[in-house]
């Protein structure tokens, strides 16, 4: 797509790219063929697509014969994209995914296990919230290919010492990889910053279940999230605010960390170990 059609299409409707919604639209072709061959699309798939836009990305998931439900929140470009693609394999949901739960996704896609994808161009400004609600609700999809800032994704991929919250939750779930960069020249109007197409291979929520050795989800990031709450102060001083060091110190020992340790150097094995300690 060239920024000259991009201009076109928006001034037909009175429209202007705007910043708060992250509306940076996609112009290489080369990098949609590419989010949607790693996610594996193929006939009667299931696709969640968070934010279409123009559409450049929802025709391709479609021309796989994949079914789509799109989430849009601006209602000119639905409109749009409502005269544009004909199609009895796209459902289109105008309004703000932030607000939609994984049980309501699912039921607009006639599902109730949560058998679908997630491929989306993310609006960057809710990545991290995207993600949580996306991994935190049940059902919860089966994989997830998204356009993320570069420097995000880096941090999500990160290993100890530079893990994060966040990080922490998707490597409970699953294994996320880089698969590639996209500079801002791929974008019209141009981001500040490089790009790149995060692809986390989701375990069952069986292995989940498993991994976490008879905690909750709730009960564990619970902790993570107060471990991370000073993420730059040693855990028994952060963590002291929820427990008595005696507590605290016999944790700490059981899950073999030391009691100078940071949050940012803990594997998620680790984080088990302790919020096990923690929740006896």
């Amino acid at each position: 797509m060239k920024v000259v059609e991009i201009k076109q299409r928006l001034e037909k409707l009175g429209l202007r790219p705007t910043r708060d919604r992250g509306q940076n639209f996609l112009l290489d072709d080369s990098v949609v063929d590419d989010i949607v061959s790693v996610a594996g699309i193929s006939e009667d798939d299931l696709v969640l697509e968070i934010g279409p836009g123009l559409g450049m990305l929802t025709k391709v998931l479609l021309s796989r014969g994949s079914r789509v439900l799109a989430v849009e929140l601006d209602r000119a470009l639905a409109g749009l994209l409502t005269q544009e693609i004909i199609s009895d394999r796209l459902k289109l949901l105008i309004g703000d995914f932030l607000t939609l739960t994984n049980r309501e996704l699912s039921a607009e896609l006639g599902v109730t296990n949560g058998g679908f994808k997630v491929v989306a161009n993310l609006p960057y400004s809710i990545t991290s919230e995207a993600l949580i609600r996306l991994l935190s609700m049940n059902p919860r999809p089966s994989g997830l290919t998204l356009m993320v800032q570069y420097e995000v994704a880096k941090r999500i991929c990160a290993n100890p010492p530079k893990v994060s919250a966040l990080s922490i939750l998707i490597r409970l779930h699953g294994e996320p990889r880089i698969i590639r960069t996209v500079s801002p020249g791929s974008f019209w109007p141009q981001p500040k910053v490089e790009s790149a197409v995060l692809q986390v291979d989701l375990k069952s929520m069986d292995e989940v279940q498993q991994k976490l050795s008879g905690l909750t989800e709730e009960q564990f990031m619970e902790i993570v999230r107060l471990g991370f709450s000073s993420r730059r102060k040693q855990l028994k001083n952060t963590l002291v605010s929820r427990f008595s060091a005696e507590c605290l110190s016999m944790s700490l020992t059981e899950a073999g960390i030391d009691p100078a340790e940071r949050p940012e150097r803990l594997t998620v094995d680790m984080w088990i170990r302790l919020a096990s300690a923690l929740t006896r």
